[in-house]
């Protein structure tokens, strides 16, 4: 019982990293609105303002893996923190709608929530590994509805670009978080052990085995 405890908190914690990148990513019905009284946007320019989130998300996918396959889940995490953070400062700074949709790219860059899954399934013992999960898809979409609910007033209290900081700032804070509340996995993590269990294409290859 007590070590049920102990783990709910960093799952929380976790789970909350969802609605950060979430909240961001669903911007969109305030974001275009503002950008569009304060800058004359080309039909490319408000493409760009949504999409390039998620271009910057498929290209750092491959990357992203190796990445984590290297050196971890958590920092695979903080990495991509650290990128959303650096995203939500450069927009939330800049007064050039181009630097605004490159700032946008970076967010997308490090939103890397496919870590997260893979974390807290390191983190689960299998026998709750379904309610987690299940429970991670359910604060999805509780983002969505939350995002699309409180982003005009949080639009009305400090901006757009107030948003932005704001988001910069949590991505800092959670940072800390994920690096010493949110605890290491005890055992081999399922990247290494995919790793080791996978043979290199170079292996296969030289096995004279298979070449008989």
């Amino acid at each position: 019982m007590q070590k049920e405890k102990t783990n709910s908190l960093p799952f929380i914690l976790i789970t909350c990293l969802f609605f950060l990148w979430g909240f961001a990513h669903n911007l969109d019905p305030i974001l275009i609105p503002h950008l569009k009284k304060s800058f004359t946007l080309s039909t490319t320019q408000s493409t760009l303002v949504d999409s390039s989130v998620f271009v910057a998300y498929f290209f750092m996918a491959l990357p992203a893996g190796y990445m984590m396959q290297k050196w971890g889940y958590k920092t695979g995490i903080i990495v991509g923190l650290l990128l959303f953070a650096l995203g939500s400062f450069v927009s939330g700074y800049s007064d050039d709608i181009n630097i605004i949709i490159l700032g946008r790219a970076i967010q997308g860059a490090g939103a890397i929530s496919a870590a997260i899954t893979a974390l807290v399934a390191d983190l689960t013992r299998d026998e709750h590994r379904t309610k987690a999960m299940a429970m991670i898809g359910a604060t999805i979409g509780i983002t969505f509805a939350l995002s699309l609910m409180g982003a005009p007033v949080l639009n009305r209290l400090i901006g757009v670009p107030g948003i932005f900081m704001l988001t910069g700032m949590l991505s800092l804070t959670a940072i800390l978080v994920v690096r010493f509340v949110v605890p290491t996995p005890l055992t081999l993590n399922s990247s290494q052990a995919s790793r080791k269990a996978t043979p290199s294409f170079k292996s296969i290859l030289k096995n004279t085995q298979l070449s008989r």
